[in-house]
């Protein structure tokens, strides 16, 4: 029975109440003073602990005065028995009076927690233990993961922990449903950033699983996107966090470039794929395209990212925050049901309230009674303060090109897994001013990510180091994108790499750390890709049908030129060619860097059909291609153009033996204006031409190209 002590009433906490949402984890700083060399644990946590004889460590409850500890039972005189140190704590008697924690020393803390993630797999499939004691148990293993995370801001350790928490977590859930019930009440009490990291894990497992089922894969990304999600705001000022009222336009921004902080945070670790990355980067994006860090919309948020916002605005809703109380969880679900098919996806949200009434029936009457007055929905986000036309800074006078200009670009640092956008790409560009240009892109671009853009100046083209401060949705399958110049670069600086500007340029503090079946997650995912790209298919299709080409559809082909998608950037090209504009020559001559084989050659024969002048540069690069048939038409149409910059290579080829004979002479025929065919008999033809005017021919060229005598 454990030593003898009396259980004063002061000590006891955590009574049924309400609809019994009873603080049965992690209470917080009021419910229960914390004596000076103690932790708090959970009564759980023992249980489990004692159970698998996993640690030996004294057990205390407070004192009367609160200020001190009684020692309940000491691990010196239990016996090695798991069984007789289960018996000498009396858990049935612990809760017969409400006692969720007991104290244990601060140095055994960390013993205790990391014996209980070592073990939870085991301690989950206890028989011994109820489904209270594995959720308690859960939180607080991912509590204790959550906290290192914040700590040491994500090293690889944390991340490789966190990782393996969230198979646990999934594999409990899975094994135990009636977890899910207690996971529930648990929600409403959480209070420190490492708990909602932790809750918000948790609860996506939970919501998953009535959702995807039993696809595992899904279920763990869901869960490691939960734990992640947040841990951008390790970077944002803490007075900014938890700021009582409006925030002003900084602040804002600051509060809206956490997601992307988080993903930069993360870094290129191998245990966070891209699919938890876009989840944590879409957490706050809404289907009306009201959201941030991109202000995606619609069918363009992932179905998971779309479950992940439900869950953690509910969370973030039923907790008190610095500039509002907390809401019910009846009320939490009500107000979000406001914002059904705005914020949130309707039949996710739907499905989310069905599993809420299923745990507590009480739910339902409190959900569907009537409501009256303002829409409670935006109570759990900071307020924006209104801004005045003093405040407004005057901008630069901004050049207006229309997407009439398009300029190269190379990305010097980028998020890690995010996008599949290509590292060196052509975009049109909207306007420019002297500290900056807004260019359109065929994928999201994110602040603080630096790109090398070539522009025209006065002085001639020129290299200039950008950094991206703002990325919107512009149009379908086009993005608008703000670069604020940062230096000007040497040719040879242009593919040094660098790392994403931290909160995007800002320069902060950083916090002290203190019932509807749907497909698979790959499924639903390959879906949204699949839609995405029919979609662009659709547009370009239409678009070479038009009989005159707008702007804003030249500039549209222009931007899914770069797309990641192939198939869309082979037909954006064919469409490019057809429009043989300006801005067409441009993204053509960008789709000779290309690093896809088809694209770079379907380019070559694009800018010689356009007679495209502004390639020419780009042409010259292709001599050196490791491909010797790209090479090869890359010289032919050079010579289109009177340019014989590849003449030597062609005529060195048409005196070989190699396999692309054929490639040398089409080329060897569009240089000297003769038509020799890709033959035998052309073959031959050719190298008696080469061959009786070599010497004519290559000081013709010293002529055109000086600089290659």
């Amino acid at each position: 029975m454990g030593i003898p002590i009396a259980l004063h009433e002061s000590y006891l906490y955590g009574q049924s109440q309400g609809l019994d949402f009873r603080p049965i984890a992690d209470p917080g700083e009021n419910d229960v003073r914390t004596p000076n060399g103690y932790a708090l644990i959970s009564t759980a946590a023992v249980r489990g602990l004692a159970s698998a004889d996993a640690v030996d460590v004294d057990v205390y409850l407070p004192a009367a005065d609160g200020e001190d500890a009684v020692l309940y039972c000491s691990h010196e005189t239990a016996d090695a028995g798991p069984a007789d140190k289960s018996g000498r704590l009396d858990f049935d008697r612990l809760a017969a009076h409400g006692v969720c924690h007991l104290f244990v020393r601060a140095e055994d803390l960390v013993r205790c927690e990391q014996a209980l993630e070592q073990r939870l797999r085991d301690l989950l499939a206890n028989p011994q233990l109820t489904s209270r004691d594995r959720a308690e148990i859960v939180h607080s293993a991912g509590a204790a993961v959550a906290r290192q995370i914040l700590t040491t801001a994500l090293t690889g350790d944390s991340l490789t922990r966190a990782s393996a928490l969230t198979d646990g977590i999934v594999e409990g859930v899975m094994n135990d449903p009636n977890i899910a019930g207690y996971v529930l009440q648990m929600a409403g009490h959480e209070r420190s950033t490492a708990s909602h990291m932790q809750m918000v894990a948790t609860l996506a497992v939970v919501f998953g699983a009535e959702i995807f089922g039993d696809d595992e894969q899904t279920l763990n990304a869901l869960a490691l996107a939960g734990m992640l999600h947040d841990v951008g705001k390790l970077s944002v000022p803490a007075d900014t966090l938890h700021k009582v009222g409006p925030l002003s336009h900084r602040e804002v921004q600051l509060i809206q470039q956490h997601p992307i902080e988080s993903v930069r945070l993360i870094g290129n670790d191998p245990n966070v794929n891209t699919q938890v990355r876009q989840m944590i980067l879409q957490h706050h994006e809404r289907l009306d395209g009201r959201g941030y860090p991109l202000g995606l919309a619609g069918k363009d948020i992932l179905p998971l990212s779309r479950l992940l916002t439900i869950v953690d605005s509910f969370h973030a809703m039923i907790g008190p925050r610095s500039y509002r109380a907390a809401l019910s969880v009846p009320d939490a679900n009500r107000a979000m049901a406001y914002q059904a098919g705005k914020q949130f996806d309707a039949d996710m949200l739907e499905c989310w309230i069905n599993l809420c009434e299923r745990h507590n029936s009480s739910l339902r009457r409190e959900a569907q009674r009537e409501t009256h007055g303002d829409d409670p929905s935006t109570r759990h986000e900071h307020l924006p303060a209104r801004r005045n036309r003093a405040a407004i800074q005057q901008r630069r006078p901004r050049y207006v090109c229309a997407g009439k200009t398009a300029v190269r670009c190379i990305y010097a640092g980028r998020l890690a897994d995010v996008t599949e956008a290509p590292d060196d790409f052509g975009a049109p560009v909207h306007d420019v001013s002297q500290g900056g240009m807004c260019i359109h892109s065929a994928h999201p671009m994110y602040r603080g990510e630096v790109v090398c853009v070539h522009v025209k100046t006065g002085a001639g083209h020129e290299w200039i180091r950008s950094m991206v401060t703002w990325c919107a949705v512009a149009d379908a399958n086009v993005f608008k994108v703000g670069l604020k110049f940062l230096s000007k670069l040497d040719e040879q600086e242009v593919r040094e790499q660098t790392d994403v500007q931290p909160m995007g340029g800002f320069t902060v503090a950083a916090e002290e750390p203190a019932e509807k079946p749907a497909p698979a997650g790959a499924a639903a995912e390959a879906k949204h890709v699949n839609h995405k790209r029919e979609d662009a298919l659709e547009r370009l299709a239409a678009i070479a049908c038009m009989r005159k080409i707008d702007t804003q559809a030249e500039r549209t082909v222009v931007v899914l030129s770069t797309s990641s998608d192939l198939t869309v950037r082979l037909k954006a090209l064919d469409v490019l060619v057809q429009m043989n504009s300006r801005a067409a020559r441009g993204a053509l001559a960008a789709l000779l860097h290309d690093a896809h084989r088809d694209v770079r050659l379907r380019a070559v024969e694009g800018v010689s059909l356009a007679s495209a002048v502004e390639a020419v540069p780009a042409l010259r690069d292709l001599l050196d291609d490791p491909d010797e048939q790209i090479a090869l038409t890359a010289a032919g149409a050079l010579g289109s153009m009177q340019d014989w910059s590849g003449l030597r290579f062609v005529g060195t080829t048409l005196e070989g033996d190699g396999e692309n004979l054929r490639w040398a002479v089409r080329a060897f025929g569009r240089i000297t204006g003769h038509n020799f065919p890709a033959n035998r008999e052309g073959i031959a033809s050719a190298r008696r031409y080469w061959a009786a005017r070599k010497k004519e021919l290559l000081h013709k060229v010293r002529e055109l190209v000086p600089a290659m005598a």
